[in-house]
């Protein structure tokens, strides 16, 4: 394998030596939660849909809300779908329990590959990125500290992280905060800058 980084920008080369490099992990190393929009969609549909068939107008803004929101942390999708179903709906539900109800449907829909996993049915590499554990192994050879930010909850990104064979790689594994609406991206990236 190839053990390159393409640099986009050679003029925005960083000066000296590169210490620390931070990553994603759902999408970035991992795949397991691959398919979480199928899960989200129809589920801030139904809760939109104020028990009525949901039209098209509906189905079309919320899939173009989760497309521009990807990547943040889950709730503050959740005060989003809140907020809409006390609009549309007159439904008043607290952001948590949207949320607990989206982590009970995910979990629903990936438990079999964390099994398969456990019980070594399936391998890491089935759902990690391909080229994932290479390129962290060559950044750890080149003495380059490795920091994991996710918005999914820190307990999950743990236990998904050891599943994938990847847990040890990193300095440090942060993931949101378990009932709390603070970034863990953001505050790995204030780690690094401190």
């Amino acid at each position: 394998m190839n053990q390159s980084i393409e640099i986009l920008h050679p003029a925005h080369r960083p000066a000296g030596r590169i210490r620390a490099a931070v990553f994603d992990f759902d999408g970035t190393i991992s795949t397991l939660r691959c398919g979480w929009e199928q899960v989200m969609g129809p589920m801030m549909i139904e809760f939109l849909s104020c028990g009525k068939p949901a039209d098209d107008a509906l189905q079309e803004e919320v899939m173009k809300y989760i497309d521009e929101s990807t990547g943040i942390q889950t709730i503050y999708q959740m005060q989003w779908l809140a907020e809409k179903a006390e609009a549309l709906c007159g439904i008043r539900r607290d952001p948590w329990w949207y949320k607990a109800e989206y982590q009970r449907r995910l979990e629903t829909a990936i438990a079999h590959k964390k099994q398969a996993l456990a019980a070594g049915d399936a391998q890491p590499e089935d759902y990690r990125i391909a080229g994932s554990a290479e390129l962290l192994n060559a950044f750890r050879e080149r003495n380059i500290a490795l920091y994991l930010a996710s918005g999914t909850d820190h307990d999950d990104v743990l236990q998904e992280a050891q599943l994938l064979g990847v847990r040890d790689a990193f300095t440090l594994i942060a993931g949101a905060p378990e009932h709390q609406a603070a970034c863990s991206k953001e505050a790995v990236l204030r780690q690094l800058f401190t």
